[in-house]
């Protein structure tokens, strides 16, 4: 399987459309409803299921990689938990504060059990290269709490998240295959 990257990409699709299908109509009887109201664009209750569609395209697709690498497991735990906040937002409202808590401490453990990190920035004010050093795992976990709020921010209109994130997320695959990396291709 990993040498067939887009296998993994096929089958995310499969099991996100399946379970949007399945989900969709089960969403009124949960609570898993946007209501309008002033500071929403949509004029009519929408089912809040994508978001579900696809962790569950992900989880699928990691788990068929079968290699559960540090890697994997620690991008596992940190899309399980942010996935929990946001089904629990969705119905309960969270207070912004502990919402950040909870992504800014995900954001950290992901960066530092995965080694993730944005180490430099390069020459961004062409005075030298900026070497975050050991402030480069917070910063990471930064940008990460901050893209996690500008795609939270966009799905308030409809249909404008799934696009760009298809945009942004095929480019950042296509870049992890050219690289070679079959596991963060996905």
């Amino acid at each position: 399987f990993t040498q067939f990257p887009i296998l993994y990409l096929v089958s995310s699709i499969i099991v996100g459309l399946f379970t949007l299908a399945v989900v969709t109509p089960l969403s009124a009887r949960i609570g898993l409803v946007d209501h309008p109201d002033e500071r929403k664009l949509h004029t009519q209750v929408i089912p809040l299921t994508g978001g579900i569609s696809i962790f569950a395209g992900i989880l699928v697709s990691l788990l068929i990689l079968g290699n559960i690498n540090t890697l994997v497991f620690s991008y596992l735990v940190s899309i399980s938990i942010i996935f929990t906040l946001g089904i629990l937002d969705d119905i309960y409202d969270i207070s912004p504060t502990l919402r950040f808590i909870v992504q800014f401490s995900v954001a950290f453990f992901l960066c530092y059990y995965s080694n993730i990190q944005i180490e430099n920035l390069g020459n961004l004010f062409h005075l030298g290269e900026i070497n975050l050093g050991g402030f480069s795992y917070i910063f990471t976990s930064i940008v990460i709490v901050a893209t996690i709020n500008a795609f939270n921010f966009l799905d308030g209109a409809d249909g404008l998240l799934g696009s760009i994130s298809l945009v942004a997320f095929s480019s950042i695959g296509l870049l992890y295959h050219m690289k070679g990396d079959s596991i963060l291709t996905l």
